[in-house]
């Protein structure tokens, strides 16, 4: 097995509630893992360091044997670490588009690339069998 990625000694705490202590795990390239536990095991709270919306207090984290800094979503997705969500992450008063924004913002915002962005939206639902309105409100469209 090649090692994709691997987290080592990771510890993460809110305030003084120490909810990582010492959590590892290793994943290798091509294949599927389940990470599984009991509700308020650290599952969410670990995956949630690997995609970069938590900083470690302490661990390290290595990508294809090579450790490296997750300092936020965007150098995650960077470094082609994504994840799929068990509960919206979305702001529900924004529409589909400007949630994809934050997300994902771009260098420089103008009418052309938003115009772009909107085609990309609906191309891409389309491909998925969806039709998405990327002017929606995700507040007034169904999940």
């Amino acid at each position: 097995m090649t090692t994709a990625i691997q987290m080592v000694g990771v510890k993460k705490s809110f305030d003084d509630n120490l909810v990582l202590n010492d959590a590892s795990i290793t994943a290798g390239s091509g294949q599927l893992h389940a990470l599984l536990g009991e509700n308020g095991a650290g599952k969410s709270t670990l995956m949630n360091v690997l995609c970069g919306l938590y900083s470690p207090d302490e661990g390290r984290i290595e990508l294809d044997g090579t450790p490296v800094v997750i300092d936020g979503p965007a150098a995650a997705r960077a470094m082609g670490i994504g994840m799929v969500h068990q509960h919206f992450k979305l702001v529900r008063s924004f529409t589909v588009i400007e949630n994809v924004l934050l997300a994902n913002p771009p260098a420089t915002l103008s009418r052309k690339n938003l115009a772009d962005l909107s085609d990309r939206i609906v191309e891409y639902g389309e491909k998925l069998g969806f039709q998405i309105d990327p002017k929606a409100r995700i507040d007034a469209i169904s999940v």
